[in-house]
């Protein structure tokens, strides 16, 4: 007797059997331009304002 619960694992199971990892070589292009948006971005908002308030305070 199947469940609904044991089709819906064994569905499940079967997603992650078969998931594709990305190409490393993807994945490492995809960090380099995560990180150079994050840099941008903290760098914008949270360096230089605050260089800004150190130098004229």
């Amino acid at each position: 007797m199947t469940t609904a619960f044991t089709t819906r694992f064994a569905t499940i199971k079967n997603k992650v059997k078969n998931f594709k990892v990305p190409s490393k070589k993807n994945m490492f292009w995809a960090w380099v331009t995560y990180q150079a948006i994050k840099g941008t971005l903290t760098t914008a908002f949270i360096w230089i304002p605050a260089i800004m308030y150190w130098l004229h305070h």
